[in-house]
């Protein structure tokens, strides 16, 4: 009995940690943290898809099959507030989704009364 306690106890020491992307393409993702992890699966929420860009940090968490990566760290934005949600590409292209209730598409804001203005500079 008491064996199987300090098996449980010690599957369980590992602790979520910051890693350093290093590879990240369509067939594997590999990041750097207290060791090097490959072919790491990436959890987000239902209906967004993403990789990581090469060199993000990610926070790695243990798991009974490996890792897993559960996030990338947010860097602050002044483009948006508390409450607010943005979603961003590499290339420029952005949705925020305002507390008004708005929407800006890259430069284009949808008003919630669903008229359409354009964001000035």
């Amino acid at each position: 009995m008491w064996i199987s306690k300090v098996l449980l106890n010690n599957s369980f020491q590992n602790k979520a940690e910051k890693a350093n992307i290093t590879i990240s393409n369509e067939n594997s993702v590999c990041a750097n943290g207290s060791c090097e992890v490959r072919n790491i699966p990436v959890y987000s929420p239902y209906g967004i898809e993403s990789h990581p860009i090469s060199e993000a940090d990610v926070l790695l968490i243990p798991c009974y099959d490996g890792y897993a990566i559960c996030g990338c760290k947010n860097k602050a934005s002044s483009q948006i507030n508390s409450g607010e949600l943005r979603l961003f590409s590499m290339g420029g292209a952005s949705i925020i989704l305002k507390n008004n209730g708005d929407i800006v598409l890259n430069r284009l804001i949808i008003k919630k009364d669903g008229t359409m203005v354009r964001q000035e500079d």
